[in-house]
């Protein structure tokens, strides 16, 4: 489940790499909810 989650962030970040600034928005507040999960 971690590595999933891990894998979700790799193709997040691939996508914020586009220069979209919501989804690097959206990268951070995943980044934080795994945080608070794990």
């Amino acid at each position: 489940m971690i590595l999933n989650k891990i894998s979700d962030l790799i193709y997040i970040s691939m996508l914020a790499n586009n220069g979209n600034s919501i989804l690097c928005f959206f990268y951070v507040n995943v980044f934080f909810y795994i945080i608070n999960v794990v």
